[in-house]
């Protein structure tokens, strides 16, 4: 670790000589800055601090910092009454802070302690004084930096899908010039982090946590996103057709994400988010369930199969076997139009949805008219198909 550095151009200035004047008694702020160079101090990394122990009261220290960081110094477990005096940059005749007693590291003693959020990026330069103002440089102290963590992310931390992307924003804003030694200047990091932006990963699983970082000085906050992958591909399963109203629908599970039955209609789902649910009261004809499949914010993966109700009893077919002895014309005689002819042969269809119980023949060889409405029994036997409105033989 990096205690301090010697600079090559800082200035040592002795106000008065030592062996003239022992004390100097100024105003409680200690201005101007005044006193011998002792070198730099840097904050420890990861928030830490760095510590110093023969810094002479008269001296003064530099450390670069960022506008918007918090550094804390302090001059705990000295052996005097310590004052510390704050200037920005070169300026000397005007202090940005100042402490004697009772500060934010020392409280209830005699020693120095500050807190500080810069305004500007640049070094601050700290002078060490005994009460009041004295630099006789014959008393040394400890000298504690260190910078305070109010690191915080600003951009969002809601859960997003693989391949999204997110503007990532943080506080202190990142600085583009500082000094040399002033620590990272504000830089994101992270799987899937480029420059300031945040592209989703594929999770390993159905999600993954996904920790990013932001780094600002010599401190660093992180970030944990969940990211969600795709949900599976749904599959609903085919169309069925029943008698009775109930069935059991047959999605295909889902590997990745939750999927979850409804329906448009009034028939009860008993079990929304089985993919074999059984579902009871169906409306005659279409009952329509949709199977759909989430998962985090991901775009949702949907499938429909189609429950058909057969209710209504309907003839398909009517088989006529013609008797040779009976041969003529089966006639159909629910048409509009009276009896439609269709020739006899050895087996003839009446068309669909007719009963069979209702047509009429007329015999050619007596030339007898058709007989509308009259049932005619022939010698040869005439078989129905009784059907449902799915098509189902009953």
């Amino acid at each position: 670790m990096k205690l301090f550095t010697l600079p090559l151009k800082e200035t040592t200035i002795l106000l008065l000589s030592i062996t003239l004047l022992t004390t100097v008694d100024v105003y409680s702020q200690c201005t101007p800055r005044s006193g011998v160079f002792y070198g730099e101090l840097l904050p420890g990394t990861n928030c830490s601090s760095t510590s110093i122990n023969n810094m002479l009261e008269g001296q003064y220290f530099r450390m670069p910092v960022l506008t918007g960081a918090s550094y804390r110094i302090s001059t705990c477990g000295s052996s005097f009454d310590t004052q510390l005096t704050g200037f920005q940059g070169s300026i000397t005749s005007t202090s940005i802070f100042y402490n004697d007693d009772n500060g934010p590291a020392c409280a209830a003693s005699l020693q120095a302690s500050v807190d500080f959020v810069s305004t500007f990026n640049d070094y601050v330069r700290v002078g060490l004084n005994e009460f009041n103002c004295q630099f006789n440089l014959t008393k040394s102290a400890i000298v504690t930096v260190s910078q305070n963590n109010n690191l915080s992310f600003t951009s969002s931390s809601a859960e997003l899908c693989e391949g999204d992307t997110r503007v990532l924003t943080a506080t202190p804003a990142s600085v583009s010039v500082a000094q040399p030694n002033s620590g990272d200047l504000g830089t994101f990091s992270g799987t899937g982090v480029s420059s300031n932006t945040f592209t989703a990963p594929t999770p390993a699983g159905s999600n993954e946590n996904f920790i990013l970082t932001y780094g600002f000085g010599y401190c660093s906050v992180s970030q944990t996103l969940l990211v969600h992958k795709n949900p599976s591909i749904a599959m609903a399963g085919s169309d069925q057709f029943v008698n009775s109203n109930s069935a059991t629908l047959a999605a295909t599970t889902s590997s990745i994400g939750t999927g979850t039955w409804t329906t448009t209609g009034g028939a009860s789902i008993s079990a929304p988010g089985d993919p074999g649910s059984p579902v009871t009261d169906l409306d005659n004809g279409e009952n329509e369930f949709i199977w759909t499949i989430s998962n985090g914010p991901c775009s949702v993966s949907r499938d429909t199969t189609i429950v058909f109700l057969c209710s209504d009893t309907v003839y398909r077919d009517t088989l006529y076997s013609c008797n040779p002895a009976d041969t003529g014309t089966v006639y159909d005689t629910l048409s509009t139009t009276g009896c439609d002819s269709i020739a006899c042969t050895t087996t003839t269809l009446i068309p669909d949805n007719q009963s069979p119980s209702v047509f009429c023949i007329q015999n050619i060889a007596t030339g007898l008219s058709p007989t509308t409405g009259t049932a005619f029994v022939p010698t040869s036997t005439f078989y129905s198909v009784a059907t449902d409105n799915c098509g189902i033989d009953t």
